[in-house]
């Protein structure tokens, strides 16, 4: 709630940095100025539980695969 009630930055070292480049408020940045004008939505994460990838719920921890790298010449 905090992150999406706040108010946008408007100063500070970074946005100086941007116009001494060119910015100008309200454009995109990139060479094209077609980057994204809204900043990134978060999802905060408060349990100490890790990470953990939609497909990974549910499921057993496994074997770890064994890593096979050929070598191309003997190191003897």
């Amino acid at each position: 709630d905090q992150l999406t009630s706040a108010q946008p930055v408007s100063g500070g070292m970074g946005m100086a940095l941007l116009q001494k480049m060119g910015w100008r408020p309200g454009e995109g940045l990139g060479k094209n100025k077609e980057g994204t004008l809204e900043p990134l939505q978060l999802e905060v994460k408060l349990d100490k539980r890790g990470l953990v990838s939609d497909q990974d719920v549910g499921q057993k921890p496994g074997k770890i695969p064994k890593l096979v790298v050929p070598t191309t010449k003997s190191l003897e």
